[in-house]
């Protein structure tokens, strides 16, 4: 419980930051990602990757500002398909090969390479990819000083925190339960560790983490996590392989059937884009206080 109290209060206490007074002029200058961007101009032409940053900049209305967006198989959230109804798409993931990029001014959002072999003398490329929904909120703010639009920004991170509060308040007294996030891959089971934003997620909506000592998405084996013993799974949905393949294999696997979470089919299936760093955010913790504490939310719910 403590972790949610302190979570609130470092984002009120940020909110309370008034936006305008950060950068008044061009150039700015960011750190981000490990290293130092600087703006020089107000973008006109900028590209996005990523739905997660395509709605970014949907929600703050910078639509007309334009050049593109390279996204992947999952489309944008309805509310945001209409802000960029214009802005041409494209879905080739090597971001290097896009004719697209010579022609942008600035280019947001998350990475398929680490963002230092990402650049070109020309373009700021700025990266998404917080560690914590206070990064989360920190990266909105700045996408507004960027483009100009302080009092938008303001407003969305209002909206987000009024959506995260309507379910962290219902979390008045639990305990946690143990959670597994679930991806498998051509080379075994990898899983979130704690600095994931997706580790950060499930803390928030009253979950534990059981690899939550580990750094970054790591592979482990279906001995750790049995040992560990999940009593609740979230399996990821992207790219081409089927979501239900992935629990089929799960249920039939000899050593990860034998799980808690598995022998009560406690399992949820939610699609990357829902849990990556993005304005899914609040809606992902309501999902997922929901599966953890469905009783809870009952009883909070009917009063």
């Amino acid at each position: 419980m403590s972790r949610i109290i302190y979570f609130w209060l470092g984002l009120m206490i940020g909110l309370s930051l008034s936006l305008s007074d950060a950068f008044a002029d061009y150039p700015m200058s960011f750190e981000n990602k490990g290293r130092v961007i600087t703006v020089r101009a107000a973008p006109k032409k900028a590209l996005t990757f990523g739905t997660p940053a395509a709605e970014i900049m949907a929600a703050l209305g910078l639509g007309p500002f334009m050049l593109g967006r390279i996204q992947g198989r999952e489309g944008l959230l309805p509310e945001y398909e209409a802000a960029l109804k214009e802005v041409p798409k494209y879905f080739d993931p090597d971001v290097e090969s896009q004719e697209i990029v010579k022609g942008a001014d600035f280019f947001f959002g998350q990475f398929p390479k680490d963002a230092r072999e990402i650049r070109w003398d020309w373009l700021p490329v700025y990266v998404l990819e917080p560690g914590s929904l206070e990064d989360l909120y920190q990266r909105i703010r700045e996408i507004g000083q960027i483009f100009q639009v302080e009092d938008r920004a303001d407003r969305l991170l209002t909206e987000l925190n009024d959506k995260l509060y309507q379910t962290t308040s219902r979390l008045t007294s639990y305990e946690p339960i143990k959670a597994l996030v679930y991806d498998i891959r051509a080379d075994g089971v990898y899983t979130a560790g704690g600095p994931d934003f997706e580790s950060r997620l499930v803390d928030l909506a009253g979950g534990d983490n059981i690899f939550s000592d580990l750094e970054a998405w790591s592979k482990v084996t279906p001995e750790e996590i049995l040992a560990r013993d999940p009593e609740a799974i979230i399996v990821l949905d992207y790219g081409t392989e089927e979501a239900e393949k992935k629990v089929a294999s799960l249920k039939a696997h000899p050593v990860l059937s034998q799980t808690r979470a598995v022998k009560l089919d406690k399992i949820l299936i939610m699609t990357l884009n829902s849990l990556e760093s993005g304005l899914r955010a609040p809606q992902a913790v309501e999902t997922l206080a929901k599966f953890f504490h469905p009783s809870l939310y009952e009883v909070n719910a009917s009063k």
